[in-house]
């Protein structure tokens, strides 16, 4: 049991992550179970992935079930950054992780004949998990930030204002951007715009809980069925454990995926229609005033013309700025970062807007921006030492 910070590769640069988000990826099977296979080629299916070790010293999850080429296997799982990690904490020399069945790390040995072996000899297999994540590591480091914020008051201490952060902020925004836009490209690639802009837009109704149950819903469920009538109750109940817990009932998945079914009837072919809408391309940052970047008028208009008016105003906006108006831009290879940085914000956690308060980044008068608030988003997922657990 650990909880080692790194730095891991990222998409602009590196990323600082803990070990305890690969432990909470591996808890919620957040990755693809379906053919998984060992370094060596063994298959493997998940029966249950162990109890998660916060505070014992050993294997990060124990009493876990797996089956091995059909074969099952019970014992326990050890979770690293590195296939070399196992012999760097020492564990072959260790006691404690004879038990071990299997060994999961994020990236592959870079020595092909590597072995992971317990102290008593036997031969571990391994499973690398990166190919099999549905999402970037960025993806998941925010969730788990989104949960730190959005918990009890009692559990998060935040430091005062980092030195410069009004400057910085613009720069944290950019980051933000850059990685949706590199986000939004790749879902293109791979899906094509209708199923990218369909996937996206369940995963962001259901975050920052729910994303991998839609991402799986949205897959077996693609927007053609949605335009023949499906029935919620039924694919609702085909997704596995939903988590509701906690969650207000307007933002609880059954009722998003109500309101999904309710604007795929008004708009059927919403996503052709967010394909020709007219944003603004090019605009001047310095342009603050949301009159000038004609954004009010905007936003009522694609509202009703791509979503038939079925959402909140906050709810629209988190729709658009974290899923749909990056594919837009990348599908007409454009870069309207103005707009999105001055569009209105959408849901944050309450306590993410406070601090923004408190440190002076709401302009008196004005509401906050869609890009302060993801900028200082991106200020705790670059330091998540900011986030502290008394």
């Amino acid at each position: 049991m650990s909880d080692k910070v790194t730095e891991v590769p990222g998409l602009y640069g590196n990323l600082r992550l803990k070990e305890k988000v690969l432990q909470r990826i591996w808890n919620e099977s957040a990755f693809t179970t379906q053919g998984l296979k060992t370094d060596d080629g063994q298959e493997i299916s998940l029966i249950h992935p162990g109890g998660w070790n916060k505070a014992e010293e050993g294997p990060d999850f124990k009493e876990a079930s797996i089956l091995l080429n059909s074969v099952e296997q019970k014992g326990d799982i050890e979770i690293h950054f590195h296939a070399k990690d196992w012999c760097q904490h020492g564990h072959q020399k260790d006691l404690n992780y004879n038990r071990v069945v299997l060994h999961v790390c994020l990236y592959p040995s870079e020595n092909s004949d590597f072995a992971v072996q317990t102290k008593s000899g036997k031969k571990i297999p391994q499973l690398t998990l990166l190919p099999y994540l549905t999402q970037g590591l960025e993806e998941y480091n925010e969730e788990w930030t989104l949960s730190a914020l959005h918990g009890p008051s009692s559990s998060v201490i935040v430091s005062s204002a980092p030195k410069k952060i009004k400057q910085d902020i613009i720069l944290y925004a950019e980051q933000r951007w850059s990685h949706k836009m590199e986000f939004a490209k790749k879902r293109l690639d791979q899906f094509g715009w209708e199923h990218a802009c369909h996937q996206w837009f369940l995963e962001v109704l259901g975050y920052p809980r729910n994303r991998k149950n839609m991402h799986d819903l949205a897959t077996a469920f693609p927007l053609e069925t949605w335009k023949e009538q499906v029935d919620i109750s039924q694919i609702y109940n085909d997704i596995g454990s939903w988590k509701v817990k906690g969650i207000r009932p307007v933002n609880r998945p059954f009722n998003r995926l109500l309101q999904y079914q309710d604007m795929v009837k008004v708009v059927p072919n919403w996503t052709d229609t967010l394909k020709s809408f007219s944003f603004p391309k090019e605009s001047n940052f310095k342009e603050t005033s949301l009159k000038e970047l004609s954004i009010f008028d905007c936003k009522k208009k694609w509202q009703s013309s791509v979503l038939g008016n079925t959402f909140s105003h906050s709810k629209a906006n988190t729709l658009l700025v974290d899923s749909l108006f990056p594919l837009w831009a990348a599908y007409h290879q454009v870069n309207p970062f103005p707009l999105w940085y001055h569009w209105p914000s959408g849901d944050f956690p309450s306590r993410l807007c406070l601090l923004a308060s408190q440190w002076g980044l709401k302009v008196q008068g004005k509401g906050l921006s869609n890009g302060i608030m993801q900028g200082l988003l991106q200020n705790f997922l670059i330091d998540p030492t900011i986030i502290a657990h008394p």
